[in-house]
């Protein structure tokens, strides 16, 4: 994780009183990381970044999305999803 050294990690605040504000945010700040230190990374790679950024409330609430194995592994589906 390297590519990441001095970048701080995204953090979605699921106790934000803007829930829409805070997740646009967090998706922007994920797209300048996947635009630029990971932008070599494979889409799976991307949607485990995310995943692991959500916290946990945000994986209850992705778990409760219907997806396609596939679909679960592409970032624009997940954000879409969450959107």
């Amino acid at each position: 994780m390297g590519e990441l050294s001095g970048i701080k990690q995204p953090h979605m605040d699921w106790n934000d009183t803007d829930l829409p504000t805070a997740f646009k945010t967090f998706k922007q700040y994920h797209q300048l990381i996947f635009n630029g230190p990971l932008n070599k990374k494979e889409e799976k790679e991307k949607a485990t970044y995310i995943l692991l950024w959500i916290g946990e409330e945000g994986l209850k609430v992705f778990n409760s999305f219907e997806l396609s194995d596939e679909d679960r592994a592409k970032a624009d589906t997940i954000f879409d999803k969450f959107t």
